[in-house]
């Protein structure tokens, strides 16, 4: 009777112990680490006429620990890169203007976000850049070359 409580004592230990670990690697995965001005970037509004300051964080944002960290930052068109900024070129940066790095885009561009330390690479981010809001909304019958 003992042998059989204590298998289950140990059974329960080591379920919960599993249920922590992954736990806390979900944690990690569930927060939006790229800022826009501070508040979560919602990639689905990323368009050719965002604006504001753009960061990457590690940590869930909402707590103490989050710190910003360094990332390179680059548009892609299919596989070419079409825009870089300083931080392509062994510059890292901690914050960026969107507006810069976004001068060049096109609908359907690819503003791809890649921290600098191996280490922090789950906050790897490639967006896709939407046209202007105004262009969804619109009722026009085609679709002309500027994303609209």
């Amino acid at each position: 009777m003992r042998k059989l409580i204590l298998i289950q004592v140990v059974a329960l230990a080591i379920l919960t112990s599993s249920f922590v670990f992954s736990k806390r690697d979900n944690e990690k995965i569930n927060y939006n680490p790229i800022r826009l001005n501070g508040q979560p970037l919602d990639y689905n509004r990323l368009t050719l006429g965002s604006r504001g300051t753009l960061a990457v964080v590690v940590a869930n944002p909402e707590t103490e620990e989050a710190i910003k960290v360094s990332f390179r930052v680059y548009l892609r068109r299919g596989t070419a890169v079409v825009s870089i900024t300083d931080s392509y070129m062994d510059q890292p940066l901690r914050e960026v203007e969107i507006g810069k790095v976004l001068a060049q885009a096109q609908a359907g561009d690819e503003l791809v976000i890649e921290p600098t330390e191996k280490s922090q690479i789950e906050a790897k981010r490639v967006i896709r850049v939407n046209g202007f809001p105004f262009c969804n909304w619109l009722l026009l019958g085609k679709k002309t070359g500027d994303g609209c």
